[in-house]
């Protein structure tokens, strides 16, 4: 993933865009980080989903990664729909870990209506071949569980039914419904040691 080499939009706005790109720097943005961030460049509040959009379309995708985990502080309407096609897409070179939790903590399974399905596409493509600990995949189940919604459950039940799926995942997707105790699920035996398909 290489490095912003031009700014995401024209003049002043591609500078502002770059300033606070800088001020983003590297590591986990919390709330109180954004918050100074803001602070420092008041602008990035109302910009941040247009600069998202246009670091997306350059495909600049380490610019996506950090604005997106400042919008999920600064910004959060909108965000979902920013970020449902490049998770549904699941091919861009980028954290899909980090777009999957954000889109669990900002979409609305009402507002949203393409959250789940691009989540539940990402999770049928990357779960046969994820291996252990299977963080992608427990992230999207935990995500479709924060957005809720029949659609989420419908798929989080299909998780948790799979019996060629990772015990470990199906654990959480049945967690998630609150039907581990129901499917006779025993945590020690689904979630033991993180070696490979388990139960």
């Amino acid at each position: 993933m290489g490095e912003l080499t031009s700014p995401p939009a024209d003049g002043a706005d591609g500078l502002a865009a770059r300033r606070v790109r800088e001020l983003a720097g590297t590591g986990y943005i919390s709330a109180e980080r954004a918050r100074a961030i803001v602070a420092a460049a008041p602008e990035a509040r109302d910009r941040i989903l247009g600069w998202l959009r246009a670091a997306t379309a350059d495909g600049d995708w380490r610019t996506v990664e950090k604005f997106a985990n400042l919008a999920v502080h600064t910004h959060p309407e909108g965000l979902a729909a920013i970020l449902a096609p490049i998770v549904a897409d699941g091919t861009a070179p980028t954290n899909y870990e980090d777009l999957v939790e954000i889109l669990g903590e900002v979409a609305d399974h009402e507002r949203d209506a393409e959250a789940v399905p691009a989540i539940v596409r990402l999770l049928a493509a990357r779960l046969p071949s994820e291996r252990p600990a299977y963080a992608l995949s427990l992230k999207a189940v935990r995500a479709l569980g924060a957005i809720g919604g029949a659609e989420a459950e419908h798929a989080l039940r299909a998780v948790a039914d799979g019996a060629d799926h990772p015990g470990r995942v199906r654990w959480e997707a049945a967690v998630e419904l609150g039907i581990e105790d129901d499917l006779g699920f025993d945590e020690d035996a689904m979630t033991g040691p993180v070696t490979g398909p388990a139960v």
